[in-house]
C-alpha cells in the first residue's frame, strides 16, 4: 500500500525542508497545504519556499490562485494522481 507521509509543527519549525529533504530521498513531490502560501504574490509574508529553497523537487499548491485550484483540480485530485504516478 502507497503512504503518504504528512508533516505538521508549528510556524517556523523547519516543515518545509524536511519535506525537500525527505522527497530527494524518496523520489517524491511536495503537497502544500498550507492555507496562506496557496496565494499568489503572498511569499513574503508566508515564507512561502524559493525556487532555490525546493532544491528542484515539484512542489504543488504553492503561489497559484484559489480559483485556479477549484477550476482544474482539487487536492483530493491531486494527491489520488500522485499515487497513481507512484511519486
Amino acid at each position: 500500500m502507497d503512504k503518504i507521509i504528512t508533516i505538521v509543527g508549528p510556524t517556523a519549525s523547519g516543515k518545509t525542508s524536511l519535506a525537500i529533504q525527505l522527497s530527494k530521498e524518496l523520489g517524491s513531490e511536495v503537497i502544500s497545504l498550507d492555507s496562506r502560501q496557496i496565494y499568489k504574490g503572498m511569499g513574503i509574508g508566508t515564507a512561502q519556499p524559493t525556487i532555490e529553497e525546493m532544491g528542484g523537487v515539484k512542489h504543488h499548491l504553492i503561489d497559484v490562485s484559489y480559483t485556479h485550484l477549484r477550476a482544474h483540480e482539487t487536492v483530493l485530485d491531486l494527491v489520488c494522481r500522485l499515487l497513481l504516478e507512484k511519486k
